[in-house]
């Protein structure tokens, strides 16, 4: 039986992402014909619960190499979030993880939560399956909705658990078909000439030349998606695009800006 290798991992994240967010698919033809598009990261979402948190999902990754490299507080929304990256296989995308704070929310929230995780199966903690399984336990839509109401991010988690829930274009590696560059003004209006509607939070693009990144997302797929008590229509995953800059010493960027980041996490925000 042949080993696992990260591309097959990441071959598996992506058909699941793409089964939240069809568009994914119809963006990168879009953006990148005929091209290899160049994935900058991914993001996952957790909670700060010992069975399942960042150390518990950075397994996976760290296995085929990935070493962490910084860490980032977001305070208003009660996150902690780490990326990683391989020190050598730089085609390969960062891992950027995030985690729900449970302390700092009410009792009765907390309980919410870790009855959700004392439902997963504990065969399925300990293969990297986990890392798109989906929910693993019973939520109902009057659940998801009191969640909103506190955190749409532990809402998102409640009602579709381990998913990638956004993969991100590095707008550096993507072409005109005469050869130009492209800059992420173009991408956001190509986007907009077509009908897609971009997170405006903070403005449709977030960060600056300054901060080295700049960043932009569309906004979450609607999809209905099953509860306990029938089927909603949800915000899912969403498409990100990042350009990356470089300092005096030619060195990229590779790391986040939490302001942005703050922002982005709002793609899948209800109220979009």
């Amino acid at each position: 039986m042949a080993r696992p290798s990260f591309p097959h991992l990441m071959h598996k994240l992506w058909v699941d992402y793409v089964a939240l967010n069809p568009d994914a698919d119809k963006i990168h033809d879009l953006l990148s014909p005929n091209q290899q598009v160049v994935n900058d990261h991914i993001a996952l979402r957790t909670l700060d619960h010992p069975d399942i948190n960042i150390f518990v999902l950075a397994q996976f990754f760290e296995k085929y190499g990935f070493v962490e490299q910084d860490t980032y507080n977001f305070t208003e929304k009660k996150l902690k979030a780490k990326y990683y990256q391989h020190p050598t296989e730089t085609s390969w995308p960062k891992i950027f993880i995030s985690q729900l704070i449970l302390a700092e929310f009410p009792t009765k929230v907390q309980k919410l939560l870790t009855d959700k995780v004392a439902q997963i199966p504990a065969n399925k903690l300990k293969t990297e399956r986990l890392l798109y399984a989906g929910r693993l336990w019973s939520c109902t839509y009057d659940e998801y909705l009191a969640l909103a109401n506190v955190s749409e991010y532990a809402a998102w988690w409640a009602a579709l658990g381990f998913h990638a829930n956004h993969f991100t274009i590095l707008v550096n590696s993507l072409k005109t078909k005469g050869g130009d560059s492209i800059n992420i003004e173009q991408v956001n209006q190509s986007l907009k000439l077509v009908g897609y509607k971009l997170n405006a939070h903070g403005g449709e693009i977030k960060g600056s030349e300054q901060d080295r990144l700049l960043q932009s997302s569309t906004l979450a797929y609607q999809k209905k998606m099953p509860f306990n008590d029938g089927m909603y229509k949800i915000p899912t995953c969403y498409y990100e695009f990042a350009q990356r800059f470089s300092d005096e010493d030619g060195q990229q960027f590779d790391g986040f800006v939490p302001n942005s980041a703050d922002k982005i996490f709002q793609s899948t925000d209800r109220n979009q």
